[in-house]
């Protein structure tokens, strides 16, 4: 199992917006999900997004006087994100692949010369 260096790590957060103070994951939780989707990028971040989805989904709106928030918008934004990645999965996932079986030497073709 290949752990994730820090610059992958660094990716995975910036790809992820887990820029936060404290950040949203840790280290040992993304290495984590990058083992659980079998060391796959795209779907780490799937993954990730499905947890903080999750999350998410506890968020309600609030409204008090002239004051409102609509936390419920980042369920939105991060279901809209979701797809995005999930996408690039599942082409990814839909590539044709070549596998070569065997190699054989094939016999040059004995062509005559051509005349002067």
């Amino acid at each position: 199992m290949m752990a994730l260096t820090t610059d992958q790590l660094n990716d995975l957060r910036a790809d992820l917006g887990d820029s936060g103070s404290p950040p949203a994951f840790s280290d040992i939780e993304l290495q984590r999900l990058f083992a659980r989707t079998g060391e796959n990028y795209d779907a780490t971040v799937v993954l990730a997004i499905d947890q903080l989805l999750m999350n998410a989904s506890k968020l309600n709106d609030y409204t008090a006087g002239q004051t409102s928030e609509k936390r419920s918008q980042v369920f939105a934004q991060l279901t809209e994100v979701r797809k995005v990645w999930a996408s690039r999965v599942e082409t990814a996932r839909n590539k044709p692949q070549v596998r070569i079986t065997r190699f054989r030497e094939e016999p040059p073709v004995a062509r005559e010369k051509p005349s002067e």
